[in-house]
């Protein structure tokens, strides 16, 4: 079976019977959700710094005296982990928390109620 490609989206037409159908100790991850080419044990290998999530501080990212190193930094934690920590952006903590509540009822809602919002499959937005 040929693998996603980096970039693209895989449809899933209900990640709450994805998880189900993982939730047991002798359960495979379906094929098509697997990427060779990030395989986890080259992501994660153990407890060091070396496998801790990326941290972008935005201030150095703002300071012409940091932002050449932090912007490589940068371009780091997206090509090799897809995402990283914002440490000092500013978002005060209210709203990170109503966000945070807000996701969680969103999740708590029936898949009924969530496919309102669902995505087309093989389509990503942009921002």
């Amino acid at each position: 079976m040929a693998h996603a490609e980096v970039g693209r989206s895989i449809p899933v037409p209900n990640v709450q019977a994805l998880a189900q159908t993982c939730s047991g100790s002798d359960e495979q991850i379906p094929e098509r959700y697997i990427r060779v080419e990030e395989a986890a044990e080259e992501v994660i290998s153990g407890r060091d710094i070396s496998s801790a999530i990326p941290i972008i501080d935005l201030n150095k990212l703002l300071d012409p005296q940091s932002s050449k190193e932090e912007c490589a930094k940068l371009g780091s934690a997206c090509n090799q982990w897809g995402f990283f920590q914002l440490i000092n952006h500013g978002v005060p903590d209210e709203v990170i928390h109503n966000f945070r509540n807000g996701m969680a009822e969103f999740f708590k809602q029936s898949l009924e109620a969530k496919k309102m919002y669902s995505q087309v499959p093989a389509v990503l937005k942009g921002m």
